[in-house]
């Protein structure tokens, strides 16, 4: 595998040549801040660009020149990354060296047709395919309602600091939606192909000195900002918040808020994901499924997230209301034992085990292979090698030393309809 970074005047360009795969991926990632009236529209232009073409004028006609080039896959994507927000367009297409090597500048062609030639008629992108997308972000919007665990946490993360960027949600918001029109999504269009941080990920075995010079003369966009401050901290709180919401659900969905007060870059990256796993990182033998689950028959799953950019976690779980107390005390001893160390050497391998598991099998895996990368680049996030050492490394005075820095600042019940 070899790792290589081009700079151009205009797009900063990354490859990763590798035999390992059938197929090659092209990731174009623009980076801008998170400004939160313009997350709907990022949403819908990420949705809209790869519904239509101006060559390739419906959804329909689109995906006939994909499968017409080996059944190349289109995508994309948008994520909060801290203070930013990233948005990828992705094109996954099959090995050159399997058909007619002439193909890849078809590939290329398309991929420059999605971003630099969208369906414009009288400067506004095409009414039909305008108000097809319209119509799935909005269903996206209203769907969040529709999933207890998800309002959950956007409520949590609201009171944690009130609008705060980290409870936005990334399909956006329906007010929003109904202000976009089709002229003035095209004139945001414009904006971001300006303004926003550009750069490219390639990874596949191809000729990357030729595919490079053809990416080149096909992007002319904004030249990469280079390395910014990702985390976007959330406030500590002095004393607990303590919210409850009803609603007619069968089971309550109790969720708890945990600052990460300080830490350094070994505990950010590396010791954090540790104790995560140890306190409940989706594991039968974490400390909340043993607490909650198993020795008290409390729910079906707990699990804690690690928000990185954040500097939070979030602890999950659904149970029923009579059992709040309960749970949370058990939330709080599980954390407690952390802290005072109660950690055996089979919780502690166990987990770096996990994580270096999990790390060894992104080789296999092209999209997670680029994110490693991608966060390299715009974190200094170790590289997969380097990092299992420092897995490896991690010691259960590490882990002690982390947990006295966590700090519970809310928690949140939406609480069920069943009558105690």
């Amino acid at each position: 595998m070899v790792y290589k970074k081009y700079k151009t005047r205009n797009i900063n360009i990354y490859t990763i040549k590798t035999d390992k795969f059938k197929n090659c991926r092209i990731e174009l990632i623009s980076r801008s801040k998170l400004i939160k009236d313009e997350v709907t529209k990022r949403s819908f232009l990420s949705e809209l660009l790869i519904e239509s073409t101006k060559n390739y004028n419906s959804n329909k006609k689109l995906k006939i020149k994909l499968e017409n080039l080996y059944d190349t896959g289109l995508y994309s994507s948008i994520n909060k990354v801290g203070k930013y927000i990233f948005t990828s367009y992705i094109i996954d297409f099959l090995n050159p060296i399997y058909f007619e090597n002439e193909k890849i500048d078809d590939i290329l062609e398309l991929f420059n047709e999605i971003i630099n030639n969208p369906d414009i008629n009288n400067n506004g992108f095409n009414e039909k395919n305008f108000e097809i997308v319209k119509k799935r972000i909005r269903n996206n919007i209203l769907s969040t309602k529709d999933d207890p665990m998800r309002y959950s946490i956007f409520k949590l993360l609201e009171s944690m600091k009130k609008n705060s960027i980290e409870s936005i949600n990334m399909d956006g918001n329906l007010n929003d939606l109904e202000k976009i029109t089709k002229e003035n999504l095209y004139k945001f269009y414009l904006k971001i192909l300006k303004q926003d941080d550009w750069n490219l990920f390639v990874i596949g075995n191809l000729d990357m000195e030729d595919v490079v010079l053809k990416l080149k003369k096909i992007f002319n966009l904004k030249k990469a900002l280079g390395e910014v401050k990702l985390v976007n901290k959330m406030p500590t709180r002095s004393k607990v918040l303590e919210l409850k919401e009803n609603s007619s659900l069968l089971q309550s969905k109790l969720v708890i808020g945990i600052n990460l007060v300080k830490l350094n870059n070994k505990e950010k990256n590396i010791t954090m994901f540790v104790l995560n796993n140890i306190l409940g990182g989706n594991s039968l033998s974490s400390k909340l499924a043993v607490n909650l689950r198993q020795k008290n028959s409390l729910c079906y799953n707990v699990s804690s997230i690690y928000q990185k950019y954040s500097s939070i976690i979030i602890i999950n779980s659904s149970i029923s209301k009579k059992n709040y107390l309960k749970a949370r005390n058990l939330i709080y001893e599980s954390i407690n034992e952390l802290k005072e160390g109660n950690i055996t050497l089979e919780e502690l391998e166990s987990a770096k085990k996990n994580i270096i598991t999990s790390l060894q099998m992104s080789y296999d895996y092209p999209d997670i292979l680029v994110n490693n990368y991608i966060f390299n680049v715009f974190d200094n996030v170790p590289l997969i090698e380097k990092r299992i050492k420092e897995f490896q490394d991690i010691t259960k005075e590490d882990v002690v030393k982390l947990a006295q820095k966590l700090k519970i600042n809310t928690i949140f019940m939406l609480s069920d309809g069943v009558k105690s």
